[in-house]
This record gives C-alpha cells, structure tokens and sequence, in this order.
C-alpha cells in the first residue's frame, strides 16, 4: 500500500496566533474528537499567517503536557 499526505486548505479570520487558527478551523469544520485533540485522529494542521510565516500546529497535547515535562 502506498502512502499519501493529503493536504486541506481554508482561508479563516481569527483574533490570536497560528494556534488559535487551527483550532478555530478544527472547532467549525471538523467532529469534535479532532477540535479535541483526539490522540487517535488527524490533529496536525500547517498554518501560515497574515506575515507567510507557518507553523504546524498539533492539536493532540504532547506527552510532556499530560504528564508534566521532567526535562527541566
């Protein structure tokens, strides 16, 4: 089987950062375990702001955020 990267695109207006876009988006056109940040779905959105600059936002907490980050 062949692996494919599918990329979707939308235009949206939010006040905030890259991150507040993606969940913005998240939240309005897909089901809520991925505006949730579902481990088990698709939650990795590239966003490129007003400036061209992007950044990949992950929407699924990492590991560290869920059980405190011991790196310090």
């Amino acid at each position: 089987m062949t692996t494919y990267r599918v990329v979707w695109a939308v235009d949206i207006n939010v006040d905030g950062d890259h991150r507040a876009a993606a969940e913005a988006c998240a939240r309005h056109y897909f089901q809520p375990r991925i505006a949730n940040g579902d481990p088990d779905c698709a939650c990795v959105f590239e966003v490129t702001g007003p400036d061209n600059r992007t950044a990949e936002v992950d929407l699924v907490p990492s590991l560290c955020d869920l059980i405190g980050d011991d790196t310090e």
